[in-house]
């Protein structure tokens, strides 16, 4: 189909001072997207890379450290990458691919044409913005389905190589380019580290926050040194609203639900005190109230996710809910939801999506005019009214010249 440039827009940073804007380039459709996403796939099946010190969210970084016994002269601090994808060297990164690849024993020719192929894509680093084309110069690009893995091949090789080792870190874990680190150090000794580290590379600045009373903020959580252990509470900004879809919404009820599913899910995966629980357990109530919905909403999906709990501890997982069809449907009401009874009696398993978004009204990206979209379009004859329905996966505007150029030579 009829590939687009990325386009970059912003999304305000609310929980900041001054409310800064993050820059977010949107890669769907660009003519590299494809490419990448395959890469993606592609590279971790062939590399096995899993990084060793990364956590995918707040839950497991809290299964990592609550049993750890704490030193008592230890300190908690966090580092925060200083704008990590457009930093990381592209080239550097692309060397330490070749050698993970290279272990693995693969012919060098597919070594070869892995990394030409990945080498095509972080140079697709361009975007749009005000009808205006911009190249980005460094760092890994803005958007990629690839440059997640990139970032995280560097990071996982400058941390075993520059920090992990170090005598006074008794663990070390990072979500993205948001690390924690409990230190048995001394203060002077936190400082030269953090000064140090800061020297290694040109490219990549490390901003250090250090524990208050005993206490961190990491992710969604406020971690506390507590007689030589973790206590942990849920952490929410000052920025944070009860918001959330209405009961009396018309969308899909997993999507009303799926905000009280995840806050169900965290309170009973995270190891509470009893008080802790108790006002999370308010505040979830209080949520529910607030967007229409009854207190046994929550009750009952505390409920099943106790069960859910159990019944995993007991047995694995069925091999026919692993490997079941899958699709999505917009949602239309009821009608949708006697279509995926349907479905769901032989086999699918359906996921709803819904047309009608916020974008819709309230987008922050540059618009593409329609003559350089592709997809179905309508002509109507000036004269005699008849029309014509055609589908092209090129630019209209080129479809339409050939419309014009066949007319004129009938003519």
């Amino acid at each position: 189909m009829n590939p687009r440039a990325p386009a970059l827009y912003g999304l305000p940073k609310i929980h900041k001072g001054n409310i800064p804007i993050r820059p977010v380039v949107s890669y769907i459709g660009a003519p590299a997207y494809n490419l990448a996403k395959y890469l993606n796939y592609i590279l971790k099946l062939k590399t096995s890379f899993q990084p060793e010190f990364a956590i995918k969210n707040s839950i497991e970084l809290v299964n990592k450290i609550k049993d750890i016994n704490l030193p008592i002269r230890c300190k908690l601090l966090s580092l925060d990458v200083d704008s990590l994808f457009t930093n990381v060297p592209v080239n550097e990164t692309l060397h330490i691919l070749t050698e993970l690849l290279e272990i693995k024993r693969l012919h060098p020719g597919e070594v070869s044409e892995l990394i030409e192929l990945t080498q095509i894509c972080m140079q697709q680093n361009y975007f749009r913005f005000n009808d205006m084309f911009y190249h980005q110069r460094e760092g890994l690009a803005m958007g990629s389905p690839l440059s997640p893995l990139m970032a995280e091949i560097f990071m996982d090789y400058f941390e075993n190589k520059n920090i992990v080792t170090h005598n006074n870190i008794l663990y070390y874990y990072r979500y993205v380019d948001d690390i924690i680190i409990c230190w048995t150090g001394t203060d002077r000794q936190l400082d030269v580290f953090v000064e140090k580290l800061n020297k290694i590379h040109p490219k990549i600045k490390f901003k250090s926050e250090m524990e208050q009373n005993n206490s961190l903020n990491f992710l969604d959580l406020v971690i506390t040194r507590s007689n030589n252990k973790h206590r942990f509470e849920i952490y929410r900004k000052p920025t944070y609203t009860d918001n959330t879809i209405p009961a009396s919404s018309c969308h899909p009820w997993q999507h009303k639900h799926a905000a009280f599913l995840n806050y169900v899910h965290r309170l009973l995966s995270i190891p509470l005190t009893k008080e802790d629980y108790r006002k999370e357990l308010y505040v979830i109530y209080h949520m529910a109230n607030a967007n229409g919905y009854n207190s046994g909403l929550v009750d009952s999906i505390i409920k099943k996710k106790q069960q859910r709990l159990i019944a995993k501890e007991l047995y694995a997982v069925p091999m026919d809910k692993l490997n079941r069809y899958k699709t999505s449907l917009t949602y239309f009401g009821s009608i949708s939801e006697r279509v995926a009874r349907i479905l769901r009696s032989h086999g699918v398993h359906v996921a709803f999506r819904t047309n009608n978004q916020l974008r819709a009204i309230c987008n922050g990206k540059d618009r593409l005019d329609n003559k350089h979209r592709s997809g179905v379009y309508k002509l109507q004859c000036s004269e005699c009214h008849a029309t014509y329905v055609g589908q092209t996966g090129r630019k209209f505007e080129t479809r339409y010249k050939e419309h014009i150029i066949i007319s004129s030579l009938q003519s």
